[in-house]
């Protein structure tokens, strides 16, 4: 990525670490013109053209000047008026880090330094901001700090020596942090945590102990169990899916996870268990065919070293949580394990959702089993299709859509909110989302179809739909559906494009199937082709289709 790192003190440092991941990072000639920058068209941070704007400002650098406590309090709330009006130009994701100050100065120990206030000041201007300005996000420099220690994050020597705040391991974590957070912004979050049962969200052995003698309550060994599972389902609340991979006798397992009073995590919140005596692997293969997402989407987390090596071993696609401790697992695991591999920038009505979406997945599959045709299967389903077009409030989930689905992607565009906003201000693209649901419940939103349109013509820029909805004839419908209005509207030549990748097989050959003929290939490998519309198609499927201007 094309990272512009900000700030009013030196981070060379802090940008020689992201450049060994790979980074085309800037950093302006000096420092603390981060303002200026922003704002002149002609500055070189414009003709950069960042994908990430990184503002790291220095808590004791910014007030190291000030006269006393109503200065220092002026000139935090300048800079956050700084920052409110140069986001409204930028265009990519902004990170702004909150502020640590630790004030050097002799004071009684009747007088409380004003830095905590200051600090507040500036989450406060800062959490109104990322609420306003959908690209804006909180960079925890605070959080790293209390992690390391202050004495471990700052080192005085080189502060002096050229304005670098930050000793050598605080920078490589802050970078990291920014990796992190760089990899959530391009989609790559895991999609699943699988679990162990014994000795990792409860103490003791089921199986051995019963019900009653198993480790789970408000004090002591307990408590630390207790507190794990309130971090999954924290976890699980971002929209990762929980599941259960555990060494154990079905029953036993499921009576303890439905009978203990202690439990925080129920059954419901786990969107499978695997309770059984097969290899943690064979289960994790399992898991894997029965959400229809890679083994590459799925994290362990499991107490047992050796349960851990053999799932290394057999699949190293796998990420495999590693406890600070050998064989005891802590909250601030999950915590770490957060940070990552699931970290999540901005919460969608999807994300809330996703355990329930795959349970019903699952119910669908066995009427599919028990279905003699397709034609029966989809009449028993009770498809039910919304289409509408875009608002503001879909702009996340259309972004989060782009960079997500990997197989029904007839182009494999990739677009952020910042490109999908433009997208719908411009009037000659028109963006369609697609709602859906069935008699188990609903899919969510699962497709989008963004059309470029001029005169006569349309293009498809971007066909897309969760892999979840695939098989269902919706995307049929959907084309006809679009190529009904795009008619009504004047449009009389379709353009669909087609981009080959190693994972949208089974999109190939969608367009001839709809009654287009192919134009060329052009330079980048990607398919043109075109298709005639003389009149209004009717539109004939087993769905209940509803559509909203």
């Amino acid at each position: 990525m094309k990272v512009a790192l900000l700030s009013n003190v030196n981070v060379d440092i802090v940008k020689q670490c992201l450049e060994e991941s790979s980074d085309i990072v800037y950093v302006p000639y000096g420092y603390n013109t981060w303002y200026q920058d922003i704002l002149s068209d002609e500055s070189d941070l414009f003709k950069f053209y960042p994908d990430l704007y990184v503002l790291l400002i220095e808590g004791n650098a910014l007030i190291e000047n000030s006269s006393g406590p109503e200065d220092r309090r002026t000139i935090v709330e300048s800079e956050i008026e700084k920052i409110r009006e140069v986001v409204q130009r930028i265009r990519g994701l902004v990170l702004i880090a909150n502020l640590d100050i630790h004030s050097h100065h002799i004071v009684p120990l009747s007088v409380i330094p004003d830095d905590y206030a200051l600090e507040g000041l500036w989450l406060e201007g800062l959490s109104e901001i990322s609420q306003r300005y959908q690209n804006v996000c909180i960079l925890d420099i605070k959080k790293i700090v209390c992690m390391m220690g202050t004495d471990s994050f700052y080192d005085p020597r080189v502060w002096y020596l050229g304005s670098i705040p930050y000793s050598l391991r605080a920078s490589k974590a802050i970078a990291k942090e920014i990796g992190a957070i760089e990899r959530a912004y391009q989609g790559k979050r895991k999609k699943c945590l699988a679990v162990d049962l014994d000795n990792t969200i409860w103490g003791g052995v089921v199986g051995e102990d019963g019900i009653n003698g198993i480790v789970l309550g408000p004090v002591k060994e307990g408590a630390r169990f207790m507190n794990i599972q309130k971090r999954l389902k924290e976890l699980k609340n971002t929209g990762i899916v929980l599941a259960v991979v555990s060494k154990n006798n079905p029953e036993e397992a499921l009576n303890a996870i439905r009978n203990h009073p202690n439990m925080i995590l129920h059954e419901d919140d786990f969107v499978e268990i695997l309770a059984n005596w097969k290899p943690k692997s064979e289960n994790i293969r399992q898991l894997s065919a029965d959400l229809n997402i890679g083994v590459d989407a799925i994290v362990l987390l499991d107490d047992n070293p050796v349960e851990r090596e053999e799932v290394r071993a057999n699949l190293p696609n796998v990420m495999v949580i590693e406890p600070r401790y050998a064989k005891e697992i802590f909250d601030e695991d999950i915590v770490n394990s957060f940070a990552e591999y699931f970290l999540v920038l901005k919460l969608t009505n999807e994300d809330k959702v996703k355990t329930e979406q795959y349970r019903g997945e699952f119910r669908r599959k066995e009427v599919l089993s028990s279905s003699r045709t397709l034609e029966e299967y989809l009449e028993r389903l009770e498809i039910h299709v919304h289409l509408r077009k875009a608002k503001n409030q879909d702009i996340d989930r259309i972004a989060q859509l782009t960079q997500k689905t990997n197989q029904f992607n007839l182009t494999s565009k990739r677009y952020t909110s910042e490109t999908v906003r433009d997208f719908l201000a411009q009037t000659d693209m028109i963006i369609y989302v697609v709602e859906s649901s069935d008699k188990y419940g609903s899919y969510g939103e699962i497709s989008t179809i963004i059309i470029r349109v001029e005169k006569d013509n349309a293009t498809v820029d971007t066909f897309l739909m969760s892999c979840r909805a695939m098989g269902r004839t919706i995307e049929f419908a959907l084309l006809k559906i679009v190529e009904n209005e795009l008619y009504e509207n004047g449009v009389r030549r379709m353009i669909g494009l087609y981009k080959p990748t190693e994972k949208n097989k089974p999109v190939e050959g969608f367009y001839e199937k709809n009654g287009y003929r192919l134009l060329h290939k052009d330079s980048e490998g990607v398919y043109h082709y075109t298709k005639e519309l003389n009149s209004k198609q009717l539109v004939s499927f087993n769905l209940t289709i509803e559509r909203e201007e």
